[in-house]
């Protein structure tokens, strides 16, 4: 197991900042990481974080089987 591995929370915040247009840099000034670390981690999770977090209301809804 790596030991190094990003806290869940920081995760959420860089996804949320990513989700309101901040580009990586920006993020990573804020939460002391590299440019590169950044776009990694978004890069990873921006698919299933972006359908669990902004489409809820249309993957739950009963017109789609849920």
């Amino acid at each position: 197991m790596n030991p190094r591995t990003t806290p869940d929370e920081l995760v959420e915040e860089m996804m949320q900042m990513w989700s309101q247009g901040m580009t990586y840099a920006e993020i990573g000034a804020k939460v002391g990481r590299t440019v590169r670390s950044v776009e990694c981690i978004v890069s990873r999770r921006r698919g299933t974080w972006t359908r669990d977090f902004n489409f809820p209301h249309i993957l739950h809804a009963k017109r789609f089987g849920a």
